[in-house]
């Protein structure tokens, strides 16, 4: 999906990754790792926001297409997941953790 934003100055499209991203299991336990799933190879950067927006962690440079991310170090809670590409296009989805 492509979204267009404007303003008095210019006109900047955004284009989002939500097709080329998977992320398993969700819900998902604090006993496992959270997979996330790239389409294309790519450097990405993950970034884990809570249910306020505040950043609770944050991986760069990741270059692999399957990365396994430890979940044990989070509070059982609602989050964002942000993926965001070297081309400035980016993904939010949310995962559920529980007990």
């Amino acid at each position: 999906m492509t979204t267009t934003q404007i303003n008095a100055t210019s006109v900047k499209e955004i284009n989002h990754l939500e097709s080329k991203i998977k992320i398993h299991p969700n819900p998902i336990t604090k006993s496992q790792n959270l997979i996330m799933e790239f389409d294309e190879i790519d450097v990405y950067t993950i970034s884990i926001y809570n249910t306020v927006g505040e950043l609770v962690d944050k991986k760069v440079n990741l270059s692999h297409q399957v990365f396994e991310y430890n979940i044990s170090n989070l509070p059982v809670g609602l989050y964002f997941v942000k993926n965001k590409n070297s081309a400035d296009n980016y993904s939010i989805k949310k995962i559920l953790i529980s007990n």
